[in-house]
């Protein structure tokens, strides 16, 4: 296509990366191809660089992937350079292709596809939700792995939710330096995107606030079950303090020793008992156990 060039073969080093952000002030800009058959770039040309990190969840790491594209539109040819191989990258250029979409249509494919791509993942994400909830039903689902997947899950939530507001932004920015060929046009196209946009960030805000419920409940569980532990070891040593402050009282008593008379054993043992039994039905007001 004329006004369209699809870059995926560039040679990812400090060279080309240096080269790409310094193409505005560069006299000429040679894309650094394996093949190195596209064209330069001039100079008196108007550039417009882009770089827009696009999120994308990694099903087999069960993590978010960074995508950075760079989209550099010079005069009305469109360039995008990536490193990465992504089915949506590829969907959309086959598109565009196919259609000979011109130029501002182009910027406007490209950015819905944006769009749709991240709709697509944030998609993914609430199906990893849903599991979540199902499998957390019942306290018994809150195994020490499943918290664990949870507050990891969570901070993957954190991760996309922090690209969405940049990548909005810079979507922003890139649409408005597209020429429509009509007002009537811009406006539609505008008011779609604006729109997109706030239903992303919505859903997003939307996940990041149920999986923040499920890993609240997570941390609430493992409280009650911390909990539950210290409430036994009280109970255990509780029952050793009266023991302890009985029999220190008679190892200081030189007249009634226990190895002279047998009852303070007796004694010794029915005052533990009872003050026990007395901790028992304390315990089980309070709903200890």
């Amino acid at each position: 296509m004329k006004h369209f060039h699809y870059i995926s073969d560039i040679l990812v080093n400090e060279n080309s990366k240096e080269k790409l952000k310094d193409i505005v002030s560069s006299k000429i800009f040679l894309l650094l191809t394996q093949n190195n058959n596209y064209p330069l770039i001039e100079h008196d040309k108007k550039h417009d660089l882009f770089v827009l990190t696009i999120p994308s969840y990694n099903t087999k790491q069960k993590a978010i992937d960074l995508i950075e594209c760079n989209i550099l539109i010079a005069d009305r040819d469109v360039y995008i350079i990536t490193n990465h191989t992504e089915p949506f990258i590829d969907t959309i250029i086959e598109k565009i292709q196919h259609k000979r979409i011109e130029y501002d249509s182009t910027i406007y494919s490209l950015i819905l596809a944006f769009n749709n791509h991240i709709l697509d993942t944030i998609q993914q994400l609430e199906h990893v939700i849903e599991h979540f909830k199902v499998i957390t039903t019942s306290t018994h689902g809150y195994t020490e792995h499943v918290i664990q997947d949870i507050m990891r899950f969570k901070l993957t939530i954190g991760m996309f939710k922090s690209t969405i507001g940049p990548l909005a932004e810079i979507i922003e920015q890139f649409f408005e330096i597209v020429t429509h060929p009509d007002e009537e046009t811009k406006s539609m196209r505008t008011t779609h995107i604006a729109y997109m946009l706030k239903q992303i960030s919505s859903q997003t805000h939307y996940l990041y606030e149920n999986i923040s419920v499920i890993a609240d409940t997570s941390n609430a569980i493992q409280n009650i079950r911390a909990n539950n532990i210290m409430k036994t070891l009280t109970m255990i040593s509780s029952i050793f303090i009266p023991l302890s402050f009985i029999t220190g009282v008679f190892g200081m008593n030189f007249v009634d020793l226990p190895i002279e008379n047998t009852t303070i054993y007796i004694i010794t043992i029915s005052v533990m008992i009872f003050i026990g039994l007395v901790q028992f039905y304390v315990f089980k007001r309070k709903k200890w156990f």
